[in-house]
């Protein structure tokens, strides 16, 4: 819940955010909060009225508004519902990531049945030109060392 520390209504409601806390305080994806706007950088829209309450989902930049009674009920149905939804899309999101996978398998061995690697050849590949490069060299001080160097061993 987003309050003002001034507002009659939001202290009403710190009572049911309380209880509601106490219900979720061991579900492992559900956080009960409440933000002063007043003590805090808050750059969301419509804040022009208090309280006002806010689904933020994990994973995702979409709050999800909440317009239902503010009643420790009508809070627990509507995140029970999200938590439902949420679960509902994961499982079809992992039944859909378990077809693409064994579909994208069977199209990988159609394609080494078809192709074998060690006859494949690849395509020379040209890279561009470079301009404006400065080409870094050895200090003179250091090259003449290492000739003098080198001259040295050679003598030996």
């Amino acid at each position: 819940m987003f309050y003002a520390p001034w507002c009659s209504r939001c202290k009403k409601l710190f009572p049911v955010l309380e209880e509601l806390g106490v219900k979720y305080q061991n579900h492992s994806t559900v956080t009960v909060a409440k933000i002063d706007i007043t003590a805090n950088d808050i750059q969301l829209m419509y804040l022009d009225r208090y309280p006002f309450f806010r689904l933020f989902p994990a994973g995702s930049q979409q709050a999800v508004l909440y317009k239902g009674e503010h009643t420790v009920r009508g809070l627990s149905d509507f995140l029970e519902r999200q938590i439902q939804s949420r679960a509902e899309d994961e499982d079809k999101l992992m039944s859909g990531e378990q077809s693409e996978v064994t579909g994208g398998e069977e199209v990988l061995a159609k394609e080494e049945e078809a192709v074998p690697i060690m006859k494949k050849k690849l395509a020379a590949q040209k890279l561009p030109a470079l301009e404006n490069v400065t080409q870094l060299g050895e200090p003179p001080a250091q090259t003449a060392a290492a000739e003098e160097e080198k001259a040295t061993k050679d003598e030996l």
